[in-house]
Order: C-alpha cells, then structure tokens, then sequence
C-alpha cells in the first residue's frame, strides 16, 4: 500500500449556521479521524451538503469552528478535491486534456501531466477513452474520468455529493471498486454525502445520520468498520440498513 498521501483529520466544534430565519446547522461536536471514510445520510435539507462545504472551507458558520489536523480552517482547504453528481469536465477538452489540465495547475510540466493524465484514466479503466470529449462518454465514463481527475492530484480530503445517484446498479458497483482502490493508496480522508444506504455500507467506516428537525445536525453514527471498508456480510448488511432506515424514518 502507497501510504505517500495521508488524510487529513477533521473536527467541527461548536457549528452553527442559518440562513435567514428557515434553515440551521448546529453541530456541536464532530471528530472525523484521518484516513477514514464517512458517508453522510439524511433527508434534503439536513445540512449534508452544508457540512462538506464546511469541510472545504467554502463556507464558514457564524460560530464554531472547523479544524484541519487541528488547525482552524481559513477559507479553501488545500489539497482537497471535490466530485459531484455532476460530472463539471470541460466539454472542449478530451478525456485526457482533462486531467493533464488539472495536474498542469499543479506545476507538472504539460508532457508529464500527460503521461500522469493516460496513467489515471487506465486506473478506471478508460484508457481506450483518453481521446474522446465529455460528450461522447456515458454518464458512468465522465463519472470516471471526473474521479480520475481528483484521483490525479493525490487530494488528502476527497469531498463526494451525491456522485452515485445518476448512475445504473452495475457503474455504481465499478465505482465503489474505484473508490475503494483510491482509498487503498491514497488514505485520504473521504467524506461522502448520500441518500443511498447501499452507498454508505458499501464504501464508509462510519456512517453518519443527519436531521431535519427539531434542526439540521447529527441524529446519531454507525460504526462499520476498523479496516477496510464494504465486507460486512450479507446477514450484518440486512441489519444496519434495517435500523438505519428505522432511525430515517423519525427524522
């Protein structure tokens, strides 16, 4: 295992932000350790996308603070990449002038960011690919090359929203290959905001639950895993997702 990349650690203290009179999150103490996975699940308008833009310091809460490996988070966090359910490739550019791009903003030089660039996309099995623009890709491939994209910069924070919910059964199931693979040699720090139970099961450590009300912030967290994540058996699957679903059912 590469363990050349490694996560950063998280923790929201004392989180509260509004907007207007409608809508809160209040956390008031989550740790996220480095080098784990968490997948975040709730109903819309819990605050899941909320608190990854926390997380990236998009956003600030008008109290609280978020810290990165113990330091308070000042605008954009560094070494972090974000993938969304949308896929956000430039449509003139092909597969591979993609990701050569995004390493190039990383000071590679162009002929190496190239080399890198045919190099990530064989990982997600898209090297036939490499000269083919967005458009020409299904939903799953520009998934993948969007994965490859963050994948290239070696992020120690990898940022998801909701990147699985347009996709089909099987392109989920290469996904969450892809990712776990990803996590293998990067032990980044991946936080996952999802609607999804399969997703959370398949792919986190820990499992965190968000509310609507009384108002947005933590319902409660389910532990999966020490190692690595996705082998839980079929019978230990049945049972989280049925008391996961039971918890959702009140929020």
């Amino acid at each position: 295992m590469n363990t050349q990349t490694v996560g950063v650690s998280l923790v929201f203290d004392q989180i509260k932000l509004s907007f207007g009179d409608a809508y809160q999150l209040e956390i008031d103490r989550l740790e996220l350790p480095a080098g784990r996975i968490t997948a975040l699940l709730g109903p819309s308008g819990c605050g899941k996308s909320t608190l990854l833009n926390l997380a990236a310091g998009y956003l600030s809460g008008q109290s609280g603070v978020v810290y990165h490996d113990g330091t308070p988070l000042q605008g954009p966090a560094s070494r972090t990449a974000l993938l969304f359910q949308q896929r956000n490739l430039f449509p003139w550019m092909t597969a591979e002038k993609n990701l050569a791009f995004a390493l190039e903003n990383q000071g590679l030089k162009a002929q190496l960011a190239q080399e890198k660039a045919r190099d990530y996309l064989k990982r997600v099995g898209l090297q036939a690919y490499a000269k083919h623009y967005p458009d020409e890709l299904s939903g799953g491939m520009q998934q993948r090359v969007g994965l490859a994209r963050a994948l290239a910069v070696r992020p120690r924070l990898f940022l998801m929203d909701e990147p699985f919910s347009a996709l089909d059964s099987y392109t989920r199931q290469q996904m969450y290959a892809h990712i776990l693979t990803a996590w293998e040699e990067l032990q980044a720090t991946f936080l996952i905001v999802t609607h999804d139970i399969e997703d959370a099961l398949a792919l986190a450590h820990q499992v965190i639950v968000m509310r609507r009300h009384p108002e947005p912030g933590i319902s409660q967290s389910f532990q999966l895993a020490d190692e690595r994540p996705g082998v839980l058996s079929l019978a230990q699957q049945q049972e989280i997702t049925q008391t996961i679903y039971q918890v959702m059912k009140t929020l």
